[in-house]
């Protein structure tokens, strides 16, 4: 794991220095005596007189250079090195002239800033969900607002005045627009794919009078099927978790949010909560499981607590799953994992390790926010995204809008 780490974070400083090992020892073992017998066969004079000899031909000042480092061939360890330093010199200059003369070769991790924002969006674009195929991210755009309770066991509430779910298209840069996801009196929310790109689940809930209806809001799990060649929805939206109905397997039925299928197609793991769908705020916001397979869902109690569970992500092969709780003290987001069992049954989370985490935890003032599984170390600056979000330099969107 330590050296996988080590190789995706330096893979390009690897492919320099093997590059320099491969010409050293090329010359150093294979041919140690050209560069000498080179240096050896050149009349090479530092004067003024034999430079302006040189230039008076075409192509002298390039000779002129070459036989000048030849200079230095005066024994097989000095030709290696010379030869090792020249090619890596090379590579790292045709790379750079490569990059600025050719910006639209792009590598596959470089970020694309959008202009997320503008009238016919109707707001931004937040909470992102990739399709399996690369090509598509489902968003929703939300006019949030926040509000602080002064008598009231939770202290913050959030809420959206309004919001929407819509596919991005990454190669047309086209967000697209299905009024089947964009309701009038209703608000979509929290988008994700399933893992084989063909439904695109959210949650939806009928729009209140804010602030005042803030705690009668109740999302309801919904899904559509996708097609990932046209980039269109379905005609028809099934209903999987009815936030409006009274019971659940003999539970009081609560708010739907943050859908997440496992990869393996086979769960669904959502948070539930009282009302709304900002459940970080919600101490009694639980995580639960639905069996795609059978229809059935039901909370998962070994891993949930009497503070709030949510912001939870699947590992690629869906044995395991992490998400946030504020179990620890009320106050700070934590981040817990749990396995996933072939019965549907999680295992006892345990708090993400750290070298001493009694004292890392208590001295750490910041909360973890919506945890994520990688493959590889994510390299970011921090400063220059924020700079360039804030440039000129994102990328403007266009948007289609289906009836």
């Amino acid at each position: 794991m330590i050296l996988n780490n080590f190789i995706s974070h330096y893979w390009q400083h690897i492919i320099v220095a093997m590059l320099a090992i491969s010409v050293f020892c090329f010359w150093l073992f294979l041919y140690p005596f050209i560069p000498v017998v080179r240096e050896m066969s050149i009349l090479f004079l530092w004067n003024t007189d034999y430079l302006m000899e040189r230039l008076a031909i075409p192509g002298g000042l390039a000779q002129y250079l070459g036989e000048g480092v030849a200079q230095f061939f005066v024994n097989p360890f000095n030709g290696a090195i010379i030869y090792a330093v020249l090619f890596v010199v090379a590579q790292l200059l045709s790379m750079k002239l490569l990059k600025q003369f050719f910006p639209t070769i792009k590598k596959q991790w470089q970020d694309e800033l959008l202009k997320g924002k503008n009238d016919s969006l109707g707001g931004s674009m937040v909470y992102p969900y990739w399709h399996p195929g690369g090509r598509y991210c489902a968003f929703s755009t939300n006019k949030t607002s926040q509000m602080f309770h002064t008598a009231n066991v939770k202290r913050i509430e959030v809420y959206d005045n309004e919001s929407d779910v819509f596919i991005y298209d990454t190669q047309t840069h086209t967000v697209l627009k299905d009024t089947l996801t964009m309701k009038l009196l209703w608000a979509e929310n929290t988008p994700a794919f399933s893992p084989d790109g063909k439904w695109l689940y959210y949650t939806t809930a009928l729009r209140q009078l804010y602030p005042p209806g803030y705690d009668k809001e109740c999302y309801s799990l919904c899904r559509v099927s996708f097609d990932e060649h046209t980039g269109r929805l379905g005609t028809q939206v099934d209903t999987l978790i009815n936030g409006q109905s009274s019971m659940v397997n003999g539970q009081s039925s609560r708010s739907v949010t943050w859908p997440r299928p496992s990869y393996d197609g086979r769960y669904l793991m959502y948070t539930q909560v009282d009302y709304g769908y900002f459940s970080i705020w919600h101490p009694e916001a639980d995580l639960w499981l639905l069996d795609l397979s059978t229809g059935e869902t039901r909370a998962l109690d070994e891993v949930n607590s009497d503070c709030a569970e949510s912001l939870h992500s699947w590992s690629s092969n869906s044995r395991w799953f992490l998400f946030n709780s504020r179990r620890d003290d009320g106050l700070y987001s934590r981040i817990y994992l749990s396995m996933m069992g072939k019965d549907g049954r999680a295992t006892k989370p345990f708090m993400l390790p750290q070298r001493n985490p009694k004292e890392f935890y208590r001295q750490l003032l910041y909360s973890y926010n919506t945890p994520d599984f990688t493959s590889r170390p994510v390299n970011s600056n921090a400063r220059q995204i924020g700079r360039n979000i804030e440039s000129d330099l994102r990328t403007p969107t266009k948007v289609e809008v289906y009836e």
